[in-house]
């Protein structure tokens, strides 16, 4: 998480992304972009949090792929700096009804692009949402 909210990047590789990160910053002493990042990572999950209560297809079994992309989206579109509402949950809700739904092609994609395309989950992702608007 603070990798791909420091840099902005989804994690392709997230064991490792994860270790490399740890390595950057061992012995590191604090800094604005150290305390930035984790602001933003607080905000990002705070935000997830409230979406984990309030969006009923994450109260049922997802892989943890799909919160981490709901991050990630979260992160790109800056949805975290906003006050999260009805209808924030209702578009993210129809947004997972039809990635997650094995047969639709938008869940095929992400399958596909989940290896390397990750640029192309985001523009889909954004597409749904501002389509459910």
């Amino acid at each position: 998480m603070i990798h791909m909210v420091r840099t902005g990047t989804f994690p392709v590789r997230p064991g490792q992304t994860s270790l490399d990160e740890l390595e950057t910053w061992r012995g590191q002493e604090a800094s604005e972009i150290f305390q930035e990042t984790l602001d933003r990572t607080t905000l990002i999950l705070d935000s997830h949090k409230l979406l984990l209560t309030n969006v009923p297809r994450l109260r049922q079994k997802v892989a943890k792929e799909t919160h981490l992309r709901l991050m990630y989206f979260f992160l790109r579109t800056g949805l975290y700096n906003q006050v999260l509402n009805k209808s924030h949950y209702a578009r993210i809700e129809a947004l997972l009804n039809r990635v997650l739904n094995k047969d639709n092609q938008e869940y095929k994609d992400t399958i596909t692009w989940g290896t390397g395309e990750t640029s192309k989950i985001y523009d889909l992702y954004l597409e749904i949402y501002e389509a459910s608007a």
